[in-house]
């Protein structure tokens, strides 16, 4: 195992001996998010067009050039990149189930027990909107909180191969409740109709740590990293 430093020192990524010499020929950059975590490992490379790409360190690693094939770490460390630690995940394997295993009786439960809590949720919604200062904005954020498990989890959603079919999930803690996801993220920066939801790390999943208020502006500049 070594270490390869990113660019600024104060971050080191862990790769194979093997992978080492390669990869140190690289400028490595850390994504990091408003409270510090890092969510990928990055570079540029060049391609024969003469226009460059950003390329994350696992996909590297792995040779992976397929956009539709999403490469996750087995710990979740992002700094941990040797190849044991690196798994692929194809949209084929997922059709279904954003990667989880097939559904059986307990599982169809947990779902039923879910859908009760939503619906629990959904009289508190009702209650929060009747003293809510702008109605309109919290039913756009219902919105948008509905349409983030529509493409994760409804096969049928027509942006669903660019999320649930890449194994992109919502948290349980979101999936669950429209207040859990409103209490973590609030509500827009003004103004509002500039701003929508936005995965830090575009391979990662709808959760706290992994999500922003962010403008198109930003989100050009974070779009998904391919080989």
């Amino acid at each position: 195992m070594k270490e390869i430093v990113l660019q600024g020192g104060q971050y080191v990524a862990l790769v194979d001996d093997a992978d080492y010499e390669r990869l140190s020929t690289y400028i490595w950059r850390a994504r990091v998010g408003p409270t510090g975590t890092v969510y990928e490992v990055h570079t540029n490379v060049r391609g024969s067009d003469g226009r460059y790409s950003c390329v994350s360190m696992p996909r590297m690693i792995l040779g992976v050039t397929d956009p539709r094939v999403t490469v996750k770490r087995r710990d979740f460390d992002t700094l941990n990149n040797q190849r044991a630690n690196l798994r692929e995940v194809d949209s084929a394997d997922v059709p279904q189930n954003n990667g989880r295993p097939p559904q059986d009786s307990a599982g169809l439960a947990d779902k039923q027990n879910a859908w009760k809590l939503r619906k629990k949720d959904l009289v508190k919604y009702s209650s929060l909107a009747a003293i809510w200062p702008n109605k309109r904005e919290l039913d756009l954020l219902h919105g948008i909180w509905n349409a983030m498990i529509h493409r994760c989890n409804n096969p049928k959603a027509q942006a669903y191969h660019n999320y649930g079919g890449r194994g992109i999930a919502v948290c349980a803690r979101w999936e669950r409740s429209f207040l859990a996801f409103l209490n973590d993220m609030w509500v827009r920066p003004e103004p509002a109709h500039l701003y929508s939801l936005d995965r830090i790390n575009n391979d990662g999943d709808y959760e706290p740590d992994n999500c922003r208020w962010a403008t198109a502006k930003q989100q050009n500049s974070n779009q998904r990293i391919v080989c």
